[in-house]
């Protein structure tokens, strides 16, 4: 059994999607609300073996940040420069919560909030 995060965007998922395929360089399957093209109704990434999928919501049901959900994206020591530019990717425009750093509890842990309200949590296995 798998759990996998989705998000959903106020009509910004494209711009959501460009972001995370820069950051964790890797490329989103997408397919457009039909009849709206700009709008995504449904897209997915791989990180690891595991699946982030995303989606614009319905106007009618507008998606509503808060601080109820966070990705967290555990690594290993030799992850960590990919793991650092993500994180200084998803940064941009973001707020940092905790900068990469050593911890009591992890090597390497950093916590932010990207541009689109997405919280990002990055901890050393």
């Amino acid at each position: 059994m798998k759990i996998s995060p989705y998000l959903f965007f106020n009509g910004n998922c494209a711009k959501a999607i460009a972001l995370y395929e820069k950051a964790f360089q890797v490329k989103a399957e997408r397919m457009p609300y039909e009849g709206a093209e700009a709008l995504v109704s449904h897209a997915q990434f791989e990180i690891g073996g595991d699946f982030i999928m995303l989606c614009d919501a319905p106007p009618e049901n507008p998606a509503q940040f808060g601080n109820n959900m966070m990705i967290t994206i555990q690594f290993h020591e030799s992850e960590l420069p990919a793991v650092r530019a993500a994180f200084d990717t998803l940064k941009e425009d973001g707020e940092v919560i905790m900068e990469l750093a050593e911890t009591a509890w992890s090597k390497c842990f950093g916590l932010l909030t990207d541009k689109f309200g997405v919280k990002w949590n990055m901890c050393q296995s």
